[in-house]
């Protein structure tokens, strides 16, 4: 995996993501959204071997079964740290569960950058596509598309897409590497904590 390239990471207004002080442990937190929370936390400070511990029990607790769409972010967040880790083949599988259980444009874009490193740029293209199909205003995907038909020779629609990236909203910060998917936790019901 190439090294140099910028890692990012989505932060998205709207994105609920609140943190209680003390010590993240997912054996103190009740409820599964709040070890969802701890899991993002932790990623997102740095600590990958808590992060991914924390993905991997949610995941494995079955408590989140009837959540596909969370149960997408965690597998594609815990995808992130596979390659983070320069791990493709884990990254890959956990990246492909994500995309079965709950299409969504940073999965997408994730696997698109392992398949492009690996050479695979045909499927990367389609991943790509995808990403952008779903969230056609994706700074990120656009800008990877356009630098990957670069690669190809096909330079009249690498031009627009960089173009399009560089006037896109939707820029995301460079904090680390593939992009984590935003996270809303459900609205708590009645008596349930959600920090």
């Amino acid at each position: 995996m190439n090294k140099s390239r910028q890692f990012t990471i989505i932060l998205l207004l709207g994105t609920v993501l609140l943190w209680g002080a003390g010590e993240v442990s997912a054996k103190s937190q009740p409820n599964v959204y709040n070890q969802v929370n701890d899991a993002v936390r932790a990623h997102s400070e740095g600590n990958l071997r808590l992060a991914e511990d924390l993905y991997t029990r949610i995941i494995n607790s079955g408590k989140l079964n009837d959540d596909p769409k969370i149960l997408a972010y965690l597998h594609n967040n815990r995808a992130v740290i596979m390659m983070q880790r320069e791990e493709p083949g884990r990254a890959i599988m956990d990246l492909d569960r994500a995309l079965e259980l709950y299409p969504e444009p940073s999965a997408f874009y994730n696997r698109a950058l392992l398949l492009a490193d690996s050479g695979d740029k045909e499927k990367a293209l389609a991943d790509l596509n995808k990403a952008i199909e779903l969230q056609p205003n994706y700074g990120n995907a656009l800008e990877r598309r356009g630098r990957l038909l670069l690669e190809m020779g096909r330079r009249a629609e690498a031009r627009d897409d960089l173009e399009k990236a560089k006037k896109s909203r939707f820029k995301i910060a460079f904090l680390g590497q593939g992009d984590l998917m935003p996270f809303e936790a459900p609205a708590p019901a009645s008596g349930m904590r959600v920090d």
